[in-house]
């Protein structure tokens, strides 16, 4: 994998976080059950620093740490 490669990772990754922040906060208002509303109401607010974070990766020399980490072939194998 190479750098642009982990980076397009990393942004498809924040988009996933954000996707879920969204998802969470639509998903505690559409429910009726007040404890299931406040555990997705806990959950959405969760993702916002998970997608700092991986912005902070795609944008500093830390993705040269994804390079040297698993296989070398770079295939973990599967189709995960």
């Amino acid at each position: 994998m190479d750098r642009t490669d982990a980076v397009s990772t990393l942004n498809e990754l924040i988009e996933t976080c954000r996707d879920g922040e969204q998802g969470f906060r639509t998903a505690s208002e559409a429910v009726a059950e007040p404890d299931v509303q406040r555990l997705f109401a806990s959950y959405a607010p969760q993702r916002a620093p998970f997608a700092v974070e991986l912005a902070r990766l795609a944008g500093s020399g830390l993705i040269i740490l994804i390079n040297s980490v698993g296989p070398a072939s770079g295939d973990r194998g599967g189709d995960c």
